[in-house]
């Protein structure tokens, strides 16, 4: 049974990170939920990738658009169709189904590795109210690669995924993955006060260098894996896994830990930060 002063040691620990992933602006979740981000097991080039995208796409809204509801069961992905029964989902959509797809267009397919977007076009009425005029829709569809096939992504898994780079800034990308790069050699050296100036200046009002580095120095950085970076506008994301090993010598035994990371920066004047207070 572990002491009273180790189980003392742990929760500060964990309080303490509590506090340093909002100080950081950063969503931390157990390894687990790493899976949503599967990789591709093809070697498809993005040509080919993006062609085939493409015939995926417009067989699922064209299914839709016929109220084709086993054909649409079929885009979910296996392991939904696993846990699911095809007669009651079928049953569900002619009795549920609140929007009725007509006109269809597909328009430009984007791949990214295993990640995927279709452009869609459409007009989409309510099932339940017929008499009302369709509304227009333009959108893009978010996509990914698993056991080597494309499926659309889980409603409850979107906000895992970016938005299209047709919507993005790709040239504030590649800067903010220097200041990304350049914010991780700090922490991992161990440099706090070179870590301090890449806070907003907005947000140092709040927090001083000595509170940063305090919470900073609980975690010992071991490695970082970017899986996207996205900025819209003035403000940005990166989506990273992230592994950490707690520095407390009570806890020095517990192996490095992996959590998947989003971490919120800004630009100001110019430049990109962390933004503390998002």
């Amino acid at each position: 049974m572990a002491s009273k002063y180790t189980e003392r040691a742990l929760h500060d620990v964990r309080s303490s990170l509590f506090l340093l992933t909002g100080l950081l602006a950063a969503s931390l979740t157990l390894v687990g939920c790493q899976q949503a981000l599967r990789k591709s097991n093809g070697s498809c080039p993005s040509r080919c990738s993006e062609e085939t995208l493409a015939k995926r796409c417009y067989q699922l809204w064209n299914a839709k658009e016929k109220e084709d509801w086993k054909t649409v069961f079929a885009f979910r992905e296996p392991d939904q169709r696993q846990s699911e029964n095809l007669d009651e989902f079928v049953q569900y959509c002619k009795e549920h189904e609140p929007f009725r797809v007509s006109d269809f267009k597909l328009g430009k397919t984007i791949t990214d590795g295993s990640m995927g977007w279709a452009e869609l076009f459409y007009d989409a009425s309510m099932s339940k109210f017929p008499a009302m005029a369709p509304r227009k829709v333009s959108r893009w569809e978010k996509w990914r690669l698993t056991d080597g096939q494309w499926y659309p992504v889980p409603t409850k898994e979107i906000a895992l995924y970016p938005e299209s780079p047709a919507l993005r800034d790709v040239s504030e990308e590649r800067r903010l993955r220097e200041r990304y790069d350049e914010l991780w050699t700090a922490r991992v050296e161990g440099n706090w006060s070179r870590c301090y100036t890449f806070c907003d200046p907005r947000d140092k009002t709040d927090i001083s260098e000595q509170d940063l580095a305090n919470q900073l120095r609980l975690l010992q950085m071991v490695s970082s894996e970017i899986h996207w970076i996205e900025v819209l506008g003035g403000k940005g994301t990166v989506h990273a896994d992230v592994t950490h090993k707690v520095t407390d010598p009570n806890l020095s035994k517990l192996p490095p830990q992996t959590a998947v990371v989003d971490e919120q920066w800004v630009k100001v004047d110019g430049e990109w930060y962390l933004d503390l207070k998002e």
